[in-house]
């Protein structure tokens, strides 16, 4: 696999240690910077607020605080399951 110019392999500390060397890097490539387009979508209904969601809280997640994640899945009315996982599960 080609590495994009500029890519920077995911951190093995954030992802939990868990994955191959090198895995990173495919973390990095597969994640496409999104555009300042994106800001000037209209939102006439939030999907959350009307079909079901489920959240799963990674507890040992470096990148986002379990309790960020609790309060986040609980604003849009998920069902939340919880385990042990870095953020890339």
């Amino acid at each position: 696999m080609e590495r994009r110019p500029g890519a920077k392999p995911v951190s093995r500390v954030v992802r939990g240690g868990r994955e191959p060397r090198g895995r990173g890097i495919h973390g990095a490539d597969s994640q496409v910077p999104w555009g300042l387009n994106s800001l000037n979508g209209a939102v006439t209904e939030p999907a959350w607020k009307r079909k079901p969601s489920w959240y799963l809280v990674s507890i040992d997640d470096k990148m986002i605080p379990p309790d960020a994640q609790r309060a986040m899945s609980k604003r849009a009315g998920s069902t939340v399951v919880e385990m042990k996982g870095s953020h890339a599960v």
